[in-house]
């Protein structure tokens, strides 16, 4: 029960962060709509396009199977589900080939 009340106020603080972020961006954007000169405005979007461009959008989740003993990891277990829906059997036994060995 531990662990689902850490990762829900880890979400929750992680959802609260994305929201502060978005909603200081728009803050931003709309000030910049009104102050800055639409040339500068443009080389401004451009520049921050080209940022955003180069950041990659692969992103890598570990979800460890550990377990104390006396509890099962419900969270493993729902991601494990959850990726048996997505991916094909052969990646499937591939990944199940990499886990043996590792």
């Amino acid at each position: 029960m531990v662990s689902y009340d850490k990762a829900f106020k880890s979400y929750k603080k992680a959802l609260t962060t994305t929201a502060s972020v978005a909603t200081s961006m728009m803050l931003v954007r709309s000030v910049a709509n009104e102050v800055v000169p639409p040339e500068l405005r443009e080389l401004l979007f451009s520049g921050f396009g080209y940022l955003r461009s180069r950041a990659s959008s692969d992103h890598t989740i570990v979800v460890e199977k550990k377990n104390d003993g006396l509890t099962n990891n419900h969270v493993y277990c729902i991601v494990k589900t959850y990726l048996a829906t997505r991916m094909n059997i052969d990646i499937q036994q591939c990944l199940r080939q990499q886990h043996g060995r590792g």
